[in-house]
C-alpha cells in the first residue's frame, strides 16, 4: 500500500507535514514525495506494533491531544505497550476516513505477517511437530524454549 499521509515529529509542536508513505513487507518507509527519491524513514512494524486512532479509548501518546483537530489519524506504535514508556511513536493523518481504514488494515496485516519472520524456519517446524504430538496425546504443554 501506498499514498500521501501527514506526519507529524515525535515531539509535541513539531509541524504536520505531508510524506510519501508506502508500506512493503514489514516496512513503513516514507519519502519527500511519490518520486521516492528522497527518504525521510523507515518503521521497521514487528508481530507486537499496532496502530491506534486518535479518537480510540486505548488512544497512545499524543494522540488524544490531536484528536479533534485531526480526526482521522492515528499513532503507530512499533513495539507495542511492552515496548516501555520511552519507546518511539509516530503520528500520521490519513485526511479520510476510509484512507484511514486502509492504513489501520494494512498496517495490522504487515504486523501479522512479520509473526513469520520472527521465528526462525526450524524454530517453526520445531514448534509444529511438538504441538502435532501433543494434540495426539491429548496434552497442552508449551515445550519451546528449551
Amino acid at each position: 500500500m501506498q499514498g500521501w499521509l501527514a506526519k507529524r515529529g515525535p515531539v509535541m509542536g513539531w509541524e504536520w507535514e505531508k510524506r510519501w508513505c508506502k508500506l512493503e513487507g514489514s516496512s513503513l518507509q516514507y519519502f519527500a514525495d511519490e518520486t521516492e527519491e528522497v527518504k525521510k524513514g523507515d518503521i521497521e512494524l514487528r508481530p507486537e506494533t499496532r496502530a491506534v486512532r486518535f479518537s480510540s479509548q486505548s488512544a497512545v501518546g499524543d494522540g488524544v491531544k490531536h484528536q479533534k483537530e485531526r480526526p482521522f489519524g492515528f499513532t503507530l506504535d512499533p513495539l507495542g505497550p511492552g515496548g516501555g514508556k520511552d519507546r518511539r511513536l509516530f503520528y500520521f493523518d490519513a485526511s479520510l476516513q476510509t484512507v484511514l481504514e486502509q492504513w489501520l488494515q494494512a498496517i495490522a496485516g504487515a504486523s501479522e505477517s512479520a509473526v513469520a519472520t520472527a521465528y526462525k524456519p526450524e524454530d517453526v517446524a520445531r514448534l509444529n511437530q511438538l504441538l502435532s504430538t501433543q494434540q495426539k496425546a491429548g496434552e497442552c504443554e508449551t515445550a519451546l524454549g528449551d
